[in-house]
């Protein structure tokens, strides 16, 4: 039974993100960005079956603050990169580490937050790509000017970068909330101010600013566009629906 629980502890390491096997997370989806989409959805998937798995068995109570080590980490390393492909596997990494946070004993809890947390990657992850396809790369120093360029891209991608770091209304934000009741405030504000730092930093390059010279800029196209549209609405719908749950909910129970 202890061997079993340890082989799911390091399975789920890898698609739940804790150091040091979070490194060979990192280092699967940043060598394969053409494939990061579909992996994303691999990653989901065999997180929450994983994490069901770990329900029954119980989770190890030194995962908790490997977790928040590796979260934090990797918000911090977000700062310092300068494109687009390898911020937003850092931002995957510091983001899933954190559904260890939430308590095994609550049913369904954690399979439902890996969930609520893919939706804003599978967005950023698409952006991710397109633009890497367009440009030959994301990097922050080559890349430029998209608002200008093509605007609707760099709507999407102003929309992909802040459902990531987790704005009101998005499902990151409402998975924030969630964490903050069972788990150190100060930690996920730390992480909450890290991503948002980081964040802005990646957007006001890529959207803002004159167009690169060196650059074609072409208009998204209707499939690439309906697509990133759905992916919002699901990223930044799913939250709003969550919140206005809760606060019917909270309404009623005051009126009683």
């Amino acid at each position: 039974m202890d061997v079993e629980r340890l082989i799911l502890h390091l399975l789920a390491g890898i698609f739940l993100p804790l150091f040091p096997l979070s490194m060979l997370t990192s280092y699967i989806l940043q060598r394969s960005v053409r494939f990061r989409y579909p992996l994303l959805v691999v990653f989901a998937v065999l997180g929450a079956v994983l994490w069901s798995q770990l329900q029954s068995l119980g989770v190890y109570e030194w995962v908790v603050y490997v977790a928040l080590f590796t979260s934090v980490l990797y918000a911090f390393r977000s700062l310092s990169v300068k494109d687009l492909s390898r911020w937003a596997v850092y931002m995957f990494i510091s983001t899933f580490s954190l559904i260890w946070l939430y308590p095994a004993n609550v049913e369904g809890g954690g399979a439902l937050l890996v969930f609520l947390f893919s939706f804003p990657f599978l967005l950023l992850f698409l952006v991710d790509t397109l633009i890497v396809r367009r440009f030959g790369s994301s990097n922050i120093r080559l890349v430029k000017g998209l608002g200008l360029g093509t605007p609707l891209l760099g709507f999407f991608t102003t929309i992909s970068i802040l459902g990531a770091i987790g704005v009101p209304t998005s499902s990151s934000f409402v998975n924030m909330l969630l964490l903050s009741s069972f788990s150190s405030k100060f930690a996920v504000i730390l992480n909450w101010f890290l991503w948002g730092w980081s964040g802005v930093r990646v957007l006001s390059s890529l959207v803002f600013g004159s167009p690169a010279e060196h650059l074609k800029y072409e208009s998204l196209g209707i499939r690439s566009a309906v697509s990133l549209f759905f992916l919002s609405l699901l990223s930044f719908g799913s939250g709003y629906l969550f919140l206005e749950f809760m606060f019917s909910a909270v309404k009623e129970w005051a009126q009683r």
